[in-house]
């Protein structure tokens, strides 16, 4: 934790007994360029490895100009990836080796969930990799817009894509997270980088860009981080009803 900033056991109220006057009650964190810094997307250490830049490439030429949805684009890459031999679990797995989490990330999920927070990863990830990255850092719960399907012998079956597998599936994990939760979507805090995190930003209490990628990201955020434990001074400061 940063010297200078708030302690987080004063925003929850735990060192006066008085746990009822925080604010704030779930952290989400997106993953990819948020939580994870290092691939860029874990989808496109995928496509490297099957070599499906190209096609993959085409894709996003045909999102950008509206010309198919994002879950047209996973069932296209699921398509892609399966013409080249079915991937098998542990190789999909074996993207991990590239990854790197953000300095600071498991010190700040440690010290959140220390002070009482519930602590989630929402992602568009797939989901095999977001549950071992989630186990890595001692979250509470994994939420993915995307889930492999494995047959009976770990090879890649299908790719299934939860709503339209854009940031309003995010949006809708949240709240639907919220609600399990039995808490508002305005004692949520979210933790994001990229556009499809917008929808989530306007759902939540606090919203919090962490190193922003997204001109419209930055319009919708209460706050614009570049280091991850800056997080919790923010929580604090903000966090007392």
């Amino acid at each position: 934790m940063l010297d200078d900033q708030p302690c987080l056991s004063c925003a929850s109220g735990e060192s006066n007994g008085h746990s009822h006057s925080r604010r704030f009650k779930l952290v989400a964190f997106d993953l990819e360029g948020t939580l994870v810094t290092k691939p860029a997307t874990f989808w496109r250490v995928l496509h490297e490895r099957y070599g499906t830049e190209d096609e993959d490439a085409a894709c996003y030429r045909l999102w950008k100009g509206g010309e198919i949805t994002i879950r047209e684009w996973v069932k296209m890459t699921e398509t892609m990836w399966k013409g080249r031999g079915r991937p098998s679990r542990k190789r999909i797995e074996d993207a991990l080796r590239a990854h790197s989490c953000a300095r600071g990330a498991a010190h700040t999920i440690k010290a959140l969930k220390a002070a009482g927070y519930k602590v989630a990863i929402i992602t568009a990830a797939l989901d095999v990799l977001a549950d071992a990255i989630g186990r890595e850092l001692g979250v509470d719960y994994v939420y993915s817009t995307n889930r492999a399907v494995f047959d009976s012998h770990d090879r890649l079956e299908r790719i299934e894509c939860y709503g339209a597998g854009d940031g309003e599936a995010k949006a809708m994990l949240l709240r639907g997270l919220a609600e399990r939760e039995g808490i508002s979507l305005d004692e949520c805090v979210v933790v994001g980088d990229e556009r499809n995190d917008v929808p989530m930003f306007r759902d939540a209490g606090l919203a919090v860009a962490f190193r922003p990628k997204d001109d419209a990201l930055i319009a919708e955020a209460d706050h614009v981080i570049e280091h991850m434990p800056q997080l919790i001074g923010l929580i604090a400061q903000n966090g007392q009803k």
